[in-house]
């Protein structure tokens, strides 16, 4: 009798060590009812972009529009920033239809769901706040043996208080090209960036911290270095999409082919919109200006990204980047350099 009934203990024990080590236990606390009456439980992963991934044992992660849920809930905490720039944390509880309180220590915030831009789990640690992407472009054609290569990649982390992105992106391309005399040679061809920032959150404002290298061979650009400051103000931030725009100073460091290395300060100034609320297709489109204090240079990047989501995470992209320069140090130099092209990408977060 006594193994009989220690091992009805101990299988009593087992079965309750699984359901509360069960992933899916502590995913069934939250729930998510859509405005059609469905109700999901499971576990809210995040928001953003106008969707909320929703973790469900029969469904898998969802990415369910803001526009169509009714209610959240959850006893964990969370951070949720508003189309005002506010954050609120708290747990989530529900209000009226469309609506979520927030309850934190301090008391507690009904928010429109329609107006979150963005929700992050505190137990999410650092990767669950990364996002980024990673293309690949190749064109191949038999006349003159034209090879072009393209490969693209953005890491963006997204703290409380501060952010952090990386991005890299290259271009290669090779050519036989036939000299007046007869004689074929090669040309190759290279457009090479790396960018990083480092961002502080005031709100609507934030100021961001910047260094960016740069070489650029039809602009006889060999290599370029720029650091700064500049302020940026979020002027629209909702479900559907972003605008910004910034100004700030550079020192900027020049080295063209055939000329000596200059060292100058320009004045910058942008504006950024991302508009994510077309079906499965994102536009993003970056315009900057440059201007050389003391000289009678100006300079203009023009950086466009259409994204089409043709399965989960994997997209098609059409990129555009031109480049503009008024009074390039190197006589003979290029003044408008232009790219446009295909690749296919990987994205998560």
């Amino acid at each position: 009798m006594p193994s009989t009934r220690l091992r009805r203990l101990l299988v009593a024990c087992a079965v309750l060590a699984g359901a509360l080590g069960s992933p899916r236990a502590a995913q069934a606390q939250d729930r998510m009812v859509l405005v059609t009456g469905v109700s999901l439980a499971g576990e809210i992963q995040s928001a953003s972009r106008g969707k909320v991934s929703f973790d469900n044992e029969e469904l898998d992660v969802v990415r369910v529009d803001v526009e169509d849920i009714a209610t959240l809930a959850s006893p964990r905490y969370f951070e949720v920033q508003d189309h005002l720039g506010q954050v609120y944390r708290g747990s989530l509880q529900p209000a009226d239809s469309g609506d979520v309180r927030v309850a934190g220590p301090g008391g507690g915030t009904v928010l429109r769901i329609v107006d979150i831009v963005e929700i992050l789990a505190f137990d999410d640690g650092f990767w669950g706040r990364t996002n980024g992407y990673l293309d690949v472009g190749v064109n191949i054609a038999r006349a003159n043996f034209l090879s072009s290569y393209s490969l693209g990649t953005l890491f963006a982390y997204r703290g409380p208080r501060l952010g952090v992105n990386a991005r890299w992106d290259g271009y290669w391309q090779n050519q036989v090209t036939q000299a007046p005399d007869g004689t074929e040679f090669e040309d190759a061809a290279r457009r090479v960036s790396a960018q990083l920032n480092v961002n502080r959150y005031f709100s609507v404002w934030r100021v961001q911290g910047s260094a960016t290298w740069e070489r650029n061979d039809e602009l006889d650009l060999e290599s370029r270095f720029q650091a700064g400051l500049q302020g940026i103000y979020t002027f629209v931030e909702n479900s559907a999409w972003q605008l910004g725009a910034g100004a700030g100073l550079l020192s900027n460091t020049e080295d063209y082919v055939g000329e000596d290395r200059t060292n100058t300060a320009e004045v910058t100034a942008g504006a950024a919109i991302d508009v994510f609320d077309l079906g499965n297709i994102d536009v993003y489109t970056l315009i900057q200006g440059y201007s050389t204090l003391g000289q009678e240079r100006y300079r203009m990047k023009i950086d466009s990204r259409i994204s089409w989501e043709i399965i989960e995470d994997f997209f098609l992209n059409f990129t555009v980047n031109e480049n503009l320069d008024s009074a390039p140090p190197a006589e003979g130099s290029t003044r408008r350099d232009y790219r446009y092209g295909f690749s296919l990408g990987w994205s998560w977060g």
